[in-house]
């Protein structure tokens, strides 16, 4: 399976290797699962009744709301779903060799920067391993009806765009640093940073070779658009973010943010094109890409914080849409401090 491609732009041989060590036996035999009994050829109705059960999993947790649109009371349409044959031969075309199952998911930037109304702080929290959580569920569940289990990359995109939201590159760097503290236990993801595909690049090299790629962009739905801006504002809604706004125009700054979501994410597309693509954002063509539902609620674990209600579940919320009488607490999982409320 070809991972990466050459050019002045490779990888480190040590992601490379990272990387591919997560489809070898020896990754997955460390980890318990079975071999070699695991990874050899089944028939091909064997096959297929996989890949129903693969893809069954898949959209138990696929979104089927957008919740982008329905956190800032956008009126969006839900088109039925398609997509779900091209999903399948894809599941069918990489389970032939009986090798684990590849997906990768972009996102995990960094914490809002509105500290006032949305976040604790600005690192990963219990939010963000509510989210991890899922995904590990995720993959183990896939892992019971397919022996050669699944592997989740995350490709962290916080270079792409964090100088547009007034976040700098020391406070990405340090969320993506506890980030992987807070996954070191979870054995079906690995988180791949920016800066680990370029280790001889600076982030500012980094960000500029992002923002130069030369790729088609698609231009924003009116309803995008307009969902995005009032994103924005949101997020933009403490005294530093509004001076932000003054300097750039709400329309542009929404612009902006969108083309360079595209070329992060075409970037990373090219370093695992085989791999089966999910997205932290409502998709109609599972074919293409698969919108994940990370957490309980309407918005994305960074942009918000982890509720424990009284019946013993999670919430994420933003700060501010919290009771009144919620009190802070903590606790400590792989050495990171995973802040919370207590409803």
């Amino acid at each position: 399976m070809k991972v990466f491609r050459s050019g002045a732009f490779a990888p480190s041989l040590a992601v490379s290797f990272t990387l591919s060590l997560m489809l070898t036996t020896h990754y997955f035999h460390a980890r318990g699962y079975p071999f070699p009994e695991a990874f050899l050829p089944v028939d091909a109705s064997q096959n297929e009744q996989i890949v129903d059960k693969i893809c069954t999993v898949i959209l138990r947790y696929a979104l089927t709301r957008d919740i982008d649109a329905q956190n800032v009371s956008v009126a969006s349409k839900f088109p039925n779903q398609k997509g779900i044959p091209d999903l399948k031969k894809k599941i069918r075309d990489l389970i032939k060799e009986s090798q684990p199952l590849p997906f990768t998911l972009v996102g995990f930037p960094f914490k809002s920067g509105n500290k006032q109304k949305n976040v604790i702080g600005a690192l990963p929290d219990q939010a963000e391993r509510l989210a991890l959580e899922t995904l590990q569920r995720f993959m183990e569940e896939i892992h019971k009806v397919y022996k050669p289990g699944a592997h989740l990359i995350i490709y962290t995109d916080g270079l792409a765009f964090c100088d547009l939201l007034g976040i700098s590159l020391d406070e990405v760097a340090r969320y993506e640093q506890t980030l992987k503290k807070l996954a070191a236990n979870l054995p079906s993801l690995s988180i791949v940073t920016c800066k680990d595909l370029f280790p001889n690049l600076s982030p500012q090299e980094i960000q500029t070779y992002i923002r130069n790629q030369k790729i088609p962009l698609k231009r924003l739905t009116a309803t995008g658009k307009n969902v995005l801006s009032k994103r924005l504002l949101k997020e933009l809604d403490y005294p530093e973010g509004k001076i932000l706004l003054e300097k750039n125009p709400l329309a542009t700054l929404a612009e902006e943010m969108d083309q360079r979501s595209q070329k992060i994410n075409s970037l990373y597309k090219s370093k695992f094109p085989e791999a089966i693509r999910l997205s932290v954002h409502y998709q109609n063509d599972l074919g293409q890409k698969v919108g994940i539902s990370l957490v309980p609620g309407l918005i994305t674990p960074w942009h918000g914080v982890a509720a424990l209600n009284k019946d013993g579940s999670f919430v994420v919320k933003q700060k501010h849409d919290l009771p009144k009488e919620s009190r802070l607490s903590s606790k400590e999982i792989n050495g990171v401090i995973c802040y919370y409320y207590i409803n």
